[in-house]
């Protein structure tokens, strides 16, 4: 595992009223300056050229990017992925500023580690873990991970970061409250109920490290025979709810890797390891790990060909048989411009409200004909970074949510576009040109009985 220091180490507050006094009081910051925001545009005092309104989404991200950072835990993951699944309703200067939660590096002192491990562990299995190392070499909103060795072997430990599930209740509920007083004084509208019940449900599984444990060895059984993928080991005897213990796995990071791509074979190779991946979860398996940021994957490069590393398996989520046959079925009736299959289907899934009217119809199979645009014959090969597909998606991704008035967000989507978009953002940054022609018919031909 590619080491990362991590030099921020801040108290992370734990009570339920630090934590609500940290998030009012980022709401109250973020709906001052859109009071503020929108006295000074009716009195004209902004410079010309400026885009005020801009400039002030731009400020509450910073706003509430610094509140959630500090704060970690639900808070911060909530808001991890409302940055995703509301990317389409912001502008973009905006949802950059909220994708640095995701690179958040504040972490807990070694004093505070060790004492999580041995009221986890005791006394006699803590002093079995060596070499633990004074800083993590990782930090995300649940818990940070140390390099240790335990019986002579070299392992990782991810260590849960102290009060992480009693706290996600009341921080989803105040960041709920928040996210809609936000909207409502910002003049927009989103049905908010499915996504927060989503996220509740994905955090308390994330909280429990014996869950991704038991997740970790399903992958390790599935991928067996998949040697361009590396899955970790657990050691069960040294992790609990709070602590999971890997073994450790050499690699070099997605952002120092894919700058290496300097050939095109290279960067094919990389594509098809990432295709690969997408079709084996979800179409194969119906077993997604469905947070693809950066920090989950390595390459390992000891080998004549590199490996891809799978790393974080807290936010696995299984689809069944019956679902995997429905996303299949409206992607190909999209292919086909089959408007009545679309909207059927969608229905079906609960993609779209039967209420919906004829214009967010429209807009929706819109959407989905350009969702399978990349896979046209005139597409390819498809280049991951052309900046005028992903206008498109944006556009036309807006546009449905403009007119839609009686969709909620399907619940088994919201984590399941998580991951595609991120995948996707991983082969546009690659520079990956595709022919995705046979991955195509791979997802026709694919027998889901």
């Amino acid at each position: 595992m590619a080491d990362k220091k991590i030099s921020k180490q801040k108290k992370i507050p734990q009570s339920a009223t630090a934590r609500l006094g940290r998030l009012l009081g980022a709401s109250t910051r973020m709906i001052s300056r859109e009071v503020v925001g929108r006295v000074s545009r009716q009195l004209k005092k902004v410079k010309e050229g400026e885009n005020p309104r801009l400039t002030l989404y731009v400020k509450q991200a910073e706003d509430l990017v610094s509140t959630l950072g500090n704060l970690k835990g639900a808070a911060m993951k909530a808001g991890q992925l409302l940055s995703l699944e509301m990317s389409d309703l912001l502008p973009e200067e905006v949802t950059s500023k909220l994708r640095e939660l995701h690179d958040s590096a504040n972490s807990m002192g070694l004093e505070e580690v060790e004492r999580i491990l041995r009221k986890e562990l005791g006394h006699l299995l803590r002093e079995k873990i060596t070499n633990l190392s004074p800083e993590p070499i990782a930090c995300a909103s649940i818990g940070q991970v140390h390099k240790a060795q335990f019986r002579g072997q070299d392992i990782v430990i991810k260590v849960q970061f102290p009060g992480v599930e009693k706290t996600i209740g009341s921080d989803l509920l105040i960041l709920r409250n928040l996210t809609k007083t936000v909207m409502k004084v910002s003049g927009r509208a989103w049905l908010l109920d499915d996504i927060f019940k989503a996220l509740n449900e994905s955090l308390r599984a994330e909280t429990d490290y014996k869950r991704e444990a038991k997740s970790i060895e399903a992958y390790g059984l599935a991928f067996a025979d998949r040697d361009e993928y590396i899955v970790p080991d657990v050691f069960e005897e040294i992790s609990t709810r709070r602590i999971l213990a890997m073994s450790h796995i050499c690699g070099i990071r997605l952002s120092e890797y894919l700058p290496t791509l300097t050939q095109e074979d290279q960067r094919a190779y990389f594509a098809k390891l990432i295709l690969d991946l997408l079709i084996f979860e979800f179409f194969k398996c119906g077993l997604v790990q469905t947070d693809p940021n950066y920090g989950n994957f390595l390459m390992n490069t000891q080998t004549r060909v590199p490996r891809l590393v799978l790393l974080d398996f807290g936010a696995t989520n299984k689809y069944g048989k019956d679902f995997r046959k429905n996303v299949r079925r409206i992607l190909l009736a999209a292919y086909d411009r089959d408007t009545k299959s679309v909207i059927e289907q969608a229905r079906e899934m609960e993609l779209l409200g039967l209420k919906e009217t004829d214009e967010a119809q429209v807009a929706f199979v819109e959407l989905m004909e350009n969702i399978v645009q990349i896979f046209r014959p005139e597409c390819q090969p498809f280049a991951f970074a052309d900046e005028s597909y992903l206008k498109t998606m944006r556009h036309s991704s807006l546009s449905f949510a403009s007119k839609a008035r009686n969709t909620t967000p399907a619940r088994q989507m919201i984590f399941l576009n998580r991951k595609l978009g991120g995948m996707y953002h991983l082969l546009k940054d690659a520079r990956c040109q595709v022919d995705l022609h046979d991955y195509w018919q791979q997802l026709m031909d694919m027998d889901l009985s």
